[in-house]
């Protein structure tokens, strides 16, 4: 089983890896093209919802977790 690779949601995916968990742990900013959307990781409850009109290539986070830069 170790020689499986890993198995990732659609979800996921379509991510393309542009994500980032807060300094403080207690959210995740999830990029998808043209939305950001911030998630508490508890519990995965949508916290906000930006759109943008050009497609996300970078999210991060302020060291103090106040702002997704």
């Amino acid at each position: 089983m170790l020689d499986e690779p890993p198995q990732f949601s659609e979800a996921f995916k379509q991510t393309k890896g542009r994500l980032s968990i807060s300094p403080s742990g207690r959210l995740v900013a999830v990029v998808v093209q043209y939305r950001l959307t911030i998630r508490d990781v508890e519990s995965l409850r949508t916290v906000q919802v930006f759109s943008h009109d050009d497609e996300v290539s970078h999210v991060e986070w302020s060291a103090d977790s106040l702002y997704v830069l």
